[in-house]
């Protein structure tokens, strides 16, 4: 988002030194301090503990037109801002994206802090006159149901990523599976794991992602100690994102059985690099097999997950890299279709009256 418009707006972005998928972020920053990035300041906190005296310090010293906090249930990153300016009477225009964490599939991980969280916003009214980023229409519906509808909900999609040059069309990876997320329950990377072990041919599957559940992982683990000999199951760690595009370039299909996602970027960057995906329906991306560029699947199916899997690998060379090249014109049209950056400069310039000058934001 913001590298595509950071010529509007000054951004002031405050994160964690560690990225999503568990990598300490090292070379070219300084930590605790601001780093020009582009156009963009962005403060790298080292610590949970320090994060919170960082976001005081540069709420009580700086003067933001907007508070833009990326999803619902981080304490340092996501409540503690809102806290901060209830209790100091800060009256900040907020905006808040929960990014799919509404969903009911999202939710039934750690549901029980989660349902707890939601009512201590309610209750303390930490969500008074804050304004929800919703990036499909279905989020609007997920939002309602925790929050009235007298909250203030826009729609601004997510802005995407641009499909850079040209891509290898080769058929020599077309078995090797990959999953790429974090590892946890709303993920269903056990499930997947399930559906493998069930394949009958030679194939690999490599999964990527930060490990957020131990006792989650014990479980997957005792799957891949099951799994047929005929089929290579590797963990290969945490990811930093800005390695997506490199990564996805080793394998030939993308097996995601996700309980639930508001966008899937991971999947955008799979079909932005060629490659078709098996995924469930429970993302914006549907009617895949009708579009041939892969399967969105009901998760009570499991057998037909099976079926999509060998169906994959029985395709010839020749017939892969024609499907390859269909996924390429596919997610080029869904680029030019979806990526509206006017509806994230709406957004915010809404939240702050249509001002016609320059704002700064502070975001994570």
């Amino acid at each position: 988002m913001v590298e595509n418009i950071d010529s509007r707006f000054n951004f002031y972005i405050i994160t964690s030194n560690k990225d999503s998928g568990g990598i300490v972020q090292k070379e070219g920053i300084t930590i605790n301090a601001w780093n020009k990035i582009g156009n963009t300041k962005v403060f790298y906190s080292s610590s949970s503990i320090k994060s919170i005296f960082n976001i005081i310090n540069i709420l009580k010293n700086s003067n933001y037109d907007i508070m833009y906090i990326n999803g619902l249930f981080d304490p340092v990153y996501n409540l503690f801002p809102l806290v901060y300016c209830k209790l100091f009477k800060i009256n900040q225009k907020v905006i808040i994206a929960p990014r799919g964490q509404l969903f009911s599939g999202a939710l039934k991980l750690k549901n029980k802090i989660k349902s707890f969280y939601l009512i201590f916003v309610r209750v303390f009214k930490l969500y008074n006159n804050i304004t929800f980023q919703a990036t499909a229409d279905d989020e609007i519906g997920s939002i309602n149901t925790f929050f009235p509808k007298n909250y203030r909900i826009l729609v601004a999609k997510n802005i995407l990523t641009k499909i850079s040059g040209e891509v290898k069309l080769s058929a020599k990876n077309k078995n090797k599976l990959f999953y790429f997320s974090r590892i946890d329950e709303n993920k269903n990377l056990l499930f997947a794991l399930k559906i493998i072990s069930k394949i009958n041919y030679p194939i690999s599957f490599d999964i990527y992602g930060p490990i957020k559940n131990d006792s989650y992982w014990n479980e997957c683990q005792k799957v891949i100690n099951n799994i047929p000999k005929v089929i290579k199951v590797s963990y290969k760690g945490p990811f930093n994102y800005s390695d997506i595009a490199r990564i996805v370039k080793k394998y030939g299909l993308m097996f995601f059985p996700t309980k639930g996602e508001s966008f899937g970027h991971c999947i955008y960057e799979t079909f932005a690099n060629g490659l078709p995906v098996i995924i469930s329906d429970k993302t914006p991306w549907i009617n895949l097999k009708e579009n041939k560029v892969g399967f969105d699947i009901s998760l009570e199916k499991p057998q037909s997950f099976i079926n999509a899997i060998e169906e994959h690998i029985a395709l010839s060379d020749k017939d892969y890299i024609a499907k390859r090249k269909k996924i390429i014109d596919y997610i080029k049209n869904y680029y030019e279709d979806n990526n509206n950056i006017n509806d994230t400069i709406k957004l915010f310039n809404k939240v702050t009256n249509y001002n016609s000058r320059k704002n700064q934001f502070l975001s994570k």
